[in-house]
């Protein structure tokens, strides 16, 4: 496929490895009037940071979170960094659930339209989050989306806003992405779902 620039955005991974597996949260950002390398590596290293903060303490022995790549998407070839910050092993003596088992947030941006809202699967909580089968606890809920809404308001303190990227209009492809501000961060309900592509690829 032809590169499609996203004027003014990144691509920001956060990786981490779960029973081994790894697996990744993948977000977009965008600062109005472009980027340069510092203002990305700065960015790599403070999410980074975050990320350790939010989510280790949370984690199983099992469950690991491993740092942040950015790459620039505005043009072919554009800048890239990563950060390490934050990077640890979790504590939290109960037992993990399967890599597949997810919570999911809906980012909205007050627009209709599929390609005007977003998903974030969350890593698969550990036992003592559960309130029944595939039932997660409020109080799990609300701490997975405080810990997304802390990292957009780092990113936004420097500068950068948490969007959608959209690539596609009924069915065609753009020629220059779209991006729409992320204004919410809700829990539909507290079911889990499920992100088969977590699963560890058989040995």
């Amino acid at each position: 496929m032809a590169f499609q620039p996203a004027v003014d955005t990144i691509e920001l991974v956060m990786d981490f490895l779960m029973s081994g597996a790894p697996t990744a949260n993948v977000l977009h950002f965008r600062k109005t009037g472009g980027y340069n390398q510092a203002e990305i590596d700065a960015l790599a290293a403070g999410m980074s940071a975050g990320a350790g903060s939010q989510y280790v303490p949370t984690f199983t022995p099992t469950q690991q979170f491993v740092g942040v790549r950015i790459r620039g998407l505005a043009v072919d070839g554009d800048i890239t960094a990563s950060s390490s910050v934050g990077a640890g092993t979790g504590t939290t003596l109960y037992e993990a659930l399967p890599n597949n088992v997810s919570l999911c947030l809906t980012l909205r941006t007050g627009l209709t339209g599929r390609s005007n809202r977003g998903r974030f699967y969350c890593q698969p909580p550990s036992t003592n989050n559960m309130a029944g089968p595939n039932i997660v606890l409020d109080t799990y809920k609300d701490g997975q989306i405080n810990a997304l809404n802390a990292l957009i308001a780092y990113a936004g303190a420097s500068g950068w806003d948490f969007v959608i990227v959209s690539r596609w209009s009924n069915k065609v492809l753009r020629p220059t992405a779209v991006m729409h501000r992320v204004t919410s961060v809700i829990a539909r309900n507290t079911r889990t779902d499920s992100q088969r592509g977590r699963m560890p690829l058989p040995t």
